[in-house]
């Protein structure tokens, strides 16, 4: 069995956006942010679907390195 590249890379975000605003409706979305790059990706995508019908939640995991919260703290803020 071929597998056959039948998408482009300049649609992947736009397609995650509207699956995003699919499946969210006319509702509002809460998620979980812990600062990484998963949880940061898929935070800028469901904001630029829903806009301010979504509220993102930093969660420190106790994992984080000196000041690491206060660094994701302010790069969130200057992003707005």
């Amino acid at each position: 069995m071929w597998l056959h590249a039948n998408w482009k890379m300049e649609n992947v975000i736009e397609g995650m956006v509207n699956e995003v605003k699919s499946e969210v409706g006319s509702g509002k979305a809460i998620i979980a942010l812990s600062g990484g790059i998963d949880s940061s990706v898929a935070t800028a995508i469901a904001a630029k679907a829903l806009g301010n019908r979504l509220a993102a939640v930093f969660v420190n995991h106790g994992f984080m390195r000196e000041n690491e919260q206060d660094y994701v703290k302010t790069s969130l803020e200057s992003s707005e």
